[in-house]
């Protein structure tokens, strides 16, 4: 179960998030989680692997 959490903390960077409060915490965590959810809804759409987000911005 570590690697998971540790998986998620490194990708979603709650290492380093800049947060003074843990409300303004779990706002940008939920705003990337939302954007993620949204980057793999694109690519589902359009026939891509979900994880390739990347590819979205260009």
């Amino acid at each position: 179960m570590e690697g998971v959490i540790g998986q998620l903390k490194d990708f979603f960077g709650l290492e380093r998030h800049r947060a003074k409060t843990l409300g303004g915490l779990l706002t940008r965590l939920a705003a990337k989680i939302t954007a993620y959810t949204c980057g793999q809804r694109m690519n589902e759409g359009l026939g891509r692997p979900l994880r390739h987000l990347a590819d979205l911005l260009i």
